[in-house]
């Protein structure tokens, strides 16, 4: 028999995974102003409040979160097949984000207390050690790309060498515009650029 005829069975496989994938994505989009105020609290040092901000969260998306789980543990038991990258999406349970904002929050003041020459002993090291270890023990991802937590930490190293580099380049929000400005941007919003 051909087997070219069954190939159309893994492509409904599939399907069923993403679409378990789409529910949780969907319902993490609509938290997305959550995690963008979890953010700046976390850039703004304001660790506490993002603490119980990230608990609110958590203990408001658990029900949904484990759902989710227990639905994706019947489609992988029901299929025989476990699609790693769906799984790790939902183990996050909607705060694995708001923890890489709290870890990507303190690589500026480890860096600072590494260029005073306290290095690896200073407590601020050590709070980033310390919250950088569950995501080295827990790898995410297939092995083919670098996982989305590397990418933001590294990209945070990055940020704050350049920073301490280059304090006169020290990235601070841009002027505002004026109510003036901005209606003349928008007049000239359709208009080409001049070339």
């Amino acid at each position: 028999m051909d087997n070219r005829l069954f190939y159309g069975d893994n492509l409904a496989v599939l399907i069923d995974f993403l679409r378990l994938k789409t529910q949780y994505d969907r319902l993490a989009w609509r938290m997305r102003p959550l995690a963008l105020a979890h953010e700046v609290l976390c850039r703004k040092g304001q660790h506490a409040i993002a603490e119980r901000w990230r608990e609110n969260i958590g203990e408001n998306l658990r029900p949904r979160g484990e759902e989710l789980l227990t639905e994706l543990a019947k489609k992988e038991e029901e299929h025989a097949l476990c699609l790693r990258t769906v799984r790790d999406r939902i183990e996050e349970r909607f705060v694995q984000p708001l923890l890489l904002d709290r870890l990507v929050s303190l690589v500026e003041p480890a860096a600072k207390e590494a260029r005073e020459g306290l290095g690896e002993a200073s407590p601020a090291f050590r709070r980033l050690e310390e919250q950088l270890q569950p995501f080295i023990e827990n790898p995410t991802g297939v092995g083919l790309d670098v996982p989305h937590w590397l990418r933001k930490f590294e990209a945070e190293v990055e940020r704050v060498r350049e920073s301490l580099h280059h304090p006169e380049m020290k990235d601070e929000m841009p002027l505002a515009l004026s109510f003036a400005d901005l209606q003349q941007q928008l007049d000239q919003w359709e208009k080409p650029l001049a070339g």
